[in-house]
């Protein structure tokens, strides 16, 4: 079973390089849509703890 399948029901996120900066992304029904870095942040520690993984400080 691919990793990716047990995640189906998670957001799905992604983050670019463009004109020299970091662009981050949630996917949402009709695309993408540009977030910030502290929501970003907020999100995948969200997950870690959930997860039992341990977060950065």
């Amino acid at each position: 079973m691919s990793r990716l399948s047990n995640l189906a029901c998670r957001t799905q996120v992604r983050a670019s390089i463009r004109d020299g900066r970091f662009v981050y992304e949630i996917k949402v029904p009709n695309g993408y849509q540009e977030t910030n870095y502290q929501f970003m942040r907020w999100l995948v520690d969200d997950f870690n703890s959930k997860n039992g993984l341990r977060t950065r400080q």
